[in-house]
């Protein structure tokens, strides 16, 4: 026999309820007031929810708030709490990618010329002594300056990170922070241009894609799966300035040896694998045809 369990709960349940309201009318009856305390259960912050909740209320127009949130992160957290850590890591580089684009616009000078300053860290290039404190309190506070398109702009030190946060995270998300510290250092596009070898290029995805699903944490493996699809979609339709088709309707050279290069490096990864047919396409000389498959694939991310 076939037993419906929707009606079984249900009817369980009316009868649970049959059964406390008749307890309760016999306790009221004994009793002229019924004293109802209440059950429900105070829910307790987490230390993730706390430092979330501490870096809401910083403000991310000053990047001397960079400094607060890296204190308070030492304050709350142990090196024994790595399942934490990490989720609390990501927190804080989410709210450096805030503090970088909101905070730039109020550091930085259009007037002042900071070019003895673009990646000095990396170059032992003299600073100038006028410079001296604006470098410092970047510095101090993880950034670097960059320029790009004529404009100057702060950018994340990854020197910074591993300073203040590298003991404190797991070995899976010190691989993740050490993946993007390299590629903060050697860059990707300039003026709407990739900047990077496409054999790199054709790494770095690569990379992130075996990453992405060997990482077992769940809060690790959705920033590195978003990092996977950004490059891949880059390297479906390129940049304004390095398109993958160009606008004589002819695939640039650029791209035509990154296929050529992930073919025969890795012919096996999901990578090759989804961009094959839009590859055929493309040697095929089928450019219109690429053109839609292209589209159909951003549509379909």
């Amino acid at each position: 026999m076939k037993f419906n369990t929707t009606i079984i709960i249900a009817t369980a349940l009316l009868a649970f309820a049959s059964c406390q309201n008749d307890n309760k009318n016999k306790s009221s009856a004994n009793s002229e007031y019924l004293d109802t305390p209440s059950t429900t259960e105070e829910y307790t912050l987490t230390k993730v929810d706390q430092y979330e909740d501490y870096l809401l209320a910083l403000d991310t127009t000053d990047i001397n708030s960079m400094t607060k949130a890296t204190n308070k992160f030492t304050e709350i957290f142990s090196k024994d709490d790595s399942v934490q850590n990490d989720e609390a890591i990501l927190k804080f580089l989410a709210y450096q990618e805030k503090v970088e684009l909101n905070g730039n616009e109020k550091i930085i000078d259009e007037r002042e010329d900071y070019s003895s300053l673009v990646d000095v860290e990396y170059n032992n290039k003299k600073i100038p002594n006028e410079l001296s404190a604006f470098h410092k309190q970047i510095n101090q506070n993880g950034f670097r300056i960059e320029q790009s398109e004529g404009m100057y702009y702060i950018k994340s030190s990854p020197a910074y990170i591993e300073q203040n946060f590298y003991r404190y995270a797991s070995p899976t998300m010190e691989i993740y922070l050490r993946q993007l510290a390299k590629e903060n250092i050697e860059g990707f596009a300039a003026d709407g241009a990739i900047i990077i070898p496409f054999e790199t290029f054709v790494q770095r995805t690569v990379w992130w894609e075996d990453f992405s699903q060997s990482v077992t944490n769940p809060a690790i493996r959705s920033k590195a799966l978003e990092k996977y699809k950004s490059y891949l979609l880059f390297l479906t339709v390129g940049m304004n300035n390095t398109p993958a088709i160009n606008y004589e309707n002819k695939a640039e050279e650029y791209f035509v040896n990154a296929y050529t290069y992930l073919e025969e490096v890795h012919p096996t990864s999901d990578t090759f694998t989804t961009l094959r047919p839009y590859i055929n396409l493309i040697k095929g000389n089928k450019i219109a045809e690429a053109r839609k498959m292209a589209l159909q694939m951003i549509k379909s991310e």
